[in-house]
């Protein structure tokens, strides 16, 4: 059992520090670290599973929550954590198609790290995500992928892993309404840039 003081957590709360060997909350834990006084960010990088419970009470934290850990999700906990009002960073590698309609709920910041491949169906499902999405391990995007993130009316995309997009691919993306971002965007055919 651990026992968790008030007076050990700053601004930041990062589980590495104050728990390192805790790979797994149980609901009370997360309560607990999650009903903390006030700081911007809980930063659990060593947790690497949650239940639907312990992922419900992680969604009260106030500041934001990331979960670098987190590789795969259940429909479940994904539900649970898209009621957190922050920002939520994930690790997920892999998503299924009810896990990123769950994840698509979240009404803030949502970042997916892990993901390094998007299949079309999943793009479909997250291009209803309301907020900024952040997919900074996707390196490329295919034709019927491109198509669904171009209908995302979100505030923003960030495609931090892209550095070259097709004309057929940019011409689908060019129809997102947010802000799009693409900071690591090196080459854009003749074609494309003159369009």
């Amino acid at each position: 059992a651990y026992e968790i003081s008030t007076r050990d957590w700053s601004s930041d709360v990062c589980s590495s520090d104050l728990l390192p060997d805790l790979a797994a909350l149980s609901p009370e834990v997360a309560a607990a670290l999650a009903g903390g006084p006030g700081y911007y960010r809980l930063s659990l990088p060593v947790v690497d599973s949650l239940t639907p419970d312990a992922a419900r009470a992680l969604a009260c934290c106030a500041g934001d929550l990331d979960l670098p850990g987190i590789t795969s999700l259940t429909p479940a906990t994904a539900a649970a954590l898209a009621a957190h009002r922050g920002t939520l960073e994930l690790g997920v590698t892999r998503l299924d198609p009810d896990t990123a309609a769950a994840l698509a709920q979240h009404a803030g910041q949502l970042c997916l790290s892990g993901l390094t491949v998007l299949e079309p169906e999943i793009a479909d499902r997250l291009r209803r995500h309301a907020g900024l999405l952040s997919l900074p391990a996707v390196t490329t995007l295919a034709l019927d992928t491109a198509r669904a993130l171009g209908s995302h009316r979100g505030e923003s995309l960030i495609l931090g892993g892209i550095v070259s997009l097709p004309p057929e691919v940019a011409a689908e993306m060019r129809h997102h309404q947010g802000c799009l971002v693409l900071p690591r965007l090196a080459w854009l055919s003749v074609e494309t840039r003159s369009e």
